[in-house]
């Protein structure tokens, strides 16, 4: 073996002896003698450098996200532990998209006023699904929705105590238009005319502002003419998102839905007359085998004063006297 094939294994050490036996890196004897010795062995440091270069990049990403992963399980179990001495107790809250700010902030108050207890809100899923999703009471422990329907389903599905429902707010149903369309819309009625082509709405017999909105058009005598008419949307955001696309020239949809909305793509045409329609109540009930004391003040302190005024706040009004719903068990 020449000098130079032995300075350069050498150089490489042990690594580039794992090379030229792989067969990766070429150092036999070139075509013209000690001269094709010194091409091929000038080419295993370049080779072996360059996978220098590679290999620290993939160990140093290999262990920055085992550092990561490290980090995260020391945080979880000392937040497990930090839980299991102080006692705390955990609250699930499921909620429909319309009420998820409001339900973040009445968590959020009531954390500041009941220390050793937390609240997790989830409202991505519309209430009208979960029946469906959720077989297991205790997945969650109090559940928000607006008007019975809801509510009703969840009750006749079992994962509702209908004991524990009560009655913690209201809203109005409310006809609105696209900001700037040319059709001309002040009551309910005037959905009939042959200037709209398309109303948006819940499906009325799984959505609950579906439901009111039918009866609303019933009551006002123009169901029958507006129901070719309807385009299916599951949510209020739904509806004031699909206007804003401009596919639609009015839809249904709750009062407070307005006072929260951050874009300006709907306005109101006309609040729908509260005896077209049967109240809309905003509910909140227990699921069977939830963790009962820290549910239940979860659910008073929606009912007591604080818990009003952060209802309040986004458009939702006080409850009706006496605070037991209508829900049917």
């Amino acid at each position: 073996m020449d000098r130079t094939y032995r300075g350069n294994l050498r150089a490489d050490g042990w690594f580039g002896r794992l090379r030229r036996v792989a067969g990766v890196v070429p150092w036999a004897r070139g075509p013209r003698g000690f001269g094709g010795d010194v091409v091929a062995c000038r080419r295993v440091p370049v080779a072996a450098r360059a996978w220098r270069r590679v290999i620290p990049v993939a160990r140093g990403k290999a262990m920055w996200v085992l550092c990561c992963t490290a980090v995260v399980l020391v945080a979880t179990l000392m937040g497990c532990r930090s839980s299991a001495r102080t006692g705390a107790d955990v609250v699930q809250v499921r909620a429909g998209p319309v009420l998820g700010d409001a339900v973040c902030e009445l968590a959020e108050a009531f954390e500041a006023h009941r220390q050793g207890i937390r609240v997790v809100t989830n409202a991505t899923c519309p209430l009208c699904m979960m029946p469906l999703r959720h077989t297991e009471p205790a997945a969650f422990d109090v559940v928000v929705s607006i008007g019975s329907p809801d509510m009703d389903r969840m009750v006749h599905a079992g994962l509702i105590d209908p004991d524990s429902v009560r009655d913690i707010g209201g809203t109005r149903l409310a006809l609105v238009v696209r900001r700037g369309s040319r059709a001309s819309v002040a009551r309910v009625e005037d959905l009939a005319e042959p200037g709209i082509r398309s109303v948006l709405l819940g499906d009325p017999s799984n959505v609950s502002v579906g439901h009111y909105a039918e009866q609303a058009l019933r009551a006002a005598g123009v169901w029958d003419s507006v129901k070719e008419k309807i385009t299916g949307c599951r949510t209020g955001c739904e509806v004031l998102k699909t206007l804003a696309l401009g596919d639609a020239d009015a839809g249904f949809v709750y009062e407070f839905c307005l006072t929260n909305k951050t874009e300006t793509s709907a306005e109101l045409a006309c609040l729908v007359p509260l005896e077209s329609h049967d109240p809309i109540r905003v509910l909140m009930g227990i699921t069977k085998g939830a963790a009962a004391p820290a549910a239940a003040a979860f659910r008073d302190f929606a009912l007591g004063d604080e818990g009003s005024q952060v209802l309040m706040r986004h458009g939702l009004k006080p409850e009706r006297p006496g605070g037991q719903s209508g829900a049917r068990g």
